[in-house]
């Protein structure tokens, strides 16, 4: 089962608030991710999320975003909680270039080989000077197996390909955030008071012992 069918389930779409964040040790990792995003967010302007999902995302939205949410699963889009949602995919967006202030990506680059072509189209549809939020993984027991209940592998992307890409691409780095020192999926299946002591290990360690990175950054 390749990573659309999946998304595209009812059962998955339906389902996959309380599959990935129910339980105190799902919620922990929810609200690690929903502040990250937070902090990194600008203040106003018109945001695409992609892909939107569930619209998981609402709560960090203020009267001073506009949100189109886009996704490739009609099903995921169904149960989305956004008032504009648009079916389309990443590489290729029905948006003309130059319109958004921000485009945020979370929980996706993970699931791929090569983000180049994401990150370009993401760049061509923001504005001068518009921001992009992304995540990538540095790693994951997921890169080595191909769990399809859970969606399929993980990809990994290093530091230096990363930038690699952001520098071909004419983006700068704003701001970059390093948080979890196991995959956010290992979270999800750990006691909370495990999920507690990693939490103070984590708050002494240097980023670079982190393994979800949260990027900011702007089209020059």
């Amino acid at each position: 089962m390749n990573k659309k069918d999946y998304y595209s389930n009812k059962n998955v779409a339906v389902n996959y608030s309380s599959f990935r964040y129910s339980g105190r040790s799902g919620q922990y990792v929810n609200s690690r991710e929903i502040s990250t995003i937070k902090c990194l967010l600008q203040g106003s302007g018109c945001i695409l999320d992609i892909p939107s999902g569930n619209g998981r995302l609402l709560s960090i939205f203020d009267s001073g975003h506009k949100v189109v949410g886009v996704d490739y699963s009609k099903e995921m889009l169904d149960n989305c909680n956004y008032k504009k949602r648009v079916l389309a995919d990443a590489i290729k967006l029905p948006f003309k270039s130059n319109v958004f202030d921000t485009v945020l990506s979370i929980r996706f680059f993970f699931h791929y080989k090569d983000i180049f072509s994401f990150l370009e189209e993401f760049a061509r549809v923001i504005k001068k000077d518009g921001i992009i939020i992304f995540e990538t993984h540095k790693w994951s027991p997921r890169q080595f197996i191909n769990i399809e209940k859970l969606g399929g592998k993980i990809y990994p992307s290093s530091k230096n390909s990363v930038q690699s890409i952001l520098e071909c691409l004419n983006l700068s780095i704003v701001e970059k955030k390093e948080i979890f020192l196991f995959s956010p999926f290992v979270y999800k299946y750990m006691p909370y008071f495990f999920i507690r002591i990693l939490d103070n290990i984590e708050k002494i360690l240097p980023r670079m012992f982190m393994v979800d990175v949260y990027w900011k950054v702007r089209k020059k």
